[in-house]
């Protein structure tokens, strides 16, 4: 018999997979092009932020569950709660690749990385530091220090 521990890492292997099938179709869908982001970069036509925009979209996910946990039950049937929670999954991993994107874009970096980030060293110098999903930072010098 299963362990209640080995029944989540289960249900989180079925999630993650039937995650991946979803986005896949659903991306193919919305966005237009090259671009699997296209369709959120559109909320920027009413000066919302993509991630803003995803995350808003999440959030009628997070209240669909919400009603859900209340009531025991959804009137609409096309969609189950299961449903709503693949859909928020998805929706955190289109923030992680959207910021991954943007990241790319304006610094020519490496992509995400899901490693533990090295420890910070101690500055010698002024400088401007840009976070990563993953903890690590960026520094770019802006004034050497002098000795």
């Amino acid at each position: 018999m299963k362990t209640k521990r080995e029944i989540l890492f289960d249900l989180q292997d079925e999630m993650f997979a039937k995650c991946k099938e979803v986005i896949r179709v659903k991306n193919s869908d919305y966005a237009n092009g090259d671009d699997p982001y296209s369709n959120f970069r559109s909320s920027e036509i009413f000066g919302v932020s993509p991630v803003t925009g995803i995350m808003l979209r999440a959030m009628d996910k997070f209240q669909r569950v919400a009603t859900f946990d209340k009531n025991g039950k959804l009137s609409v049937k096309d969609e189950s709660v299961l449903d709503a929670l693949l859909d928020i999954l998805n929706y955190v991993i289109l923030i992680a690749g959207y910021i991954n994107d943007k990241q790319q874009d304006q610094c020519n970096t490496h992509q995400l990385s899901l490693s533990q980030p090295q420890p910070r060293k101690k500055k010698t110098s002024t400088t401007r530091s840009q976070y990563r999903l993953d903890g690590a930072v960026r520094t770019k010098v802006a004034n050497p220090v002098s000795k």
